[in-house]
């Protein structure tokens, strides 16, 4: 599709005909999916990037300059878009080092004794950074998104005793790694 046809199909869709949006949605796709993945993307989330993208294309076609390049205004979009995913990411990341350091400070009576909250937080975050994975994602949904049990576990096709031993598992190692980091800072 070339320039022209491209603003026509656009004209199409303007005038109602949404399914015209199909042929340039084809035209673009593959340059479209190949962007997001050097933006760092891969698998499904270069697809449902890709796709949110063109959506987003089509709601806003109304704004885009007829005598622009279609495929520069799409790339536009595919950053901001990423750009706002990362920027949600970073915030359920500090949501959920917050929501474990409260967890862990609350249950640290029998811990190391260390007083200094600051200190504990900090020894907090070190450990929610070695945590990837599986774990990591069963950490976001439980104490950041703040979902229950049988709800994480219908997320990630666990069962819900299997949910709940991870989780388990995953405090005491944290509660653990705090400890250790508390120790090494005390001494060096």
């Amino acid at each position: 599709m070339d320039g022209t046809e491209v603003r026509e199909a656009i004209e199409r869709v303007r005038a109602g005909d949404v399914e015209a949006y199909g042929s340039i949605v084809e035209t673009f796709q593959l340059d479209a999916r190949l962007f997001a993945a050097r933006l760092g993307l891969r698998g499904h989330a270069v697809d449902d990037l890709t796709q949110e993208a063109f959506l987003r294309a089509l709601e806003k076609l109304g704004r885009f300059d007829p005598e622009g390049s279609f495929p520069a205004w799409l790339k536009g979009i595919i950053r901001n878009l990423y750009r706002q995913r990362l920027e949600r990411q970073a915030r359920e990341k500090r949501g959920r080092q917050s929501y474990l350091a409260r967890y862990l400070l609350n249950r640290s009576e029998h811990d190391t004794g260390a007083e200094d909250v600051q200190e504990r937080a900090a020894a907090l975050r070190e450990c929610l950074k070695k945590i990837s994975g599986k774990a990591s994602r069963l950490v976001q949904l439980k104490f950041a998104e703040g979902k229950k049990a049988v709800e994480v576990s219908t997320i990630l096709r666990m069962s819900v005793g299997s949910v709940t031993k991870a989780l388990s598992r995953i405090r005491a190692v944290l509660r653990e790694c705090v400890a250790t980091e508390l120790r090494r800072a005390a001494h060096g």
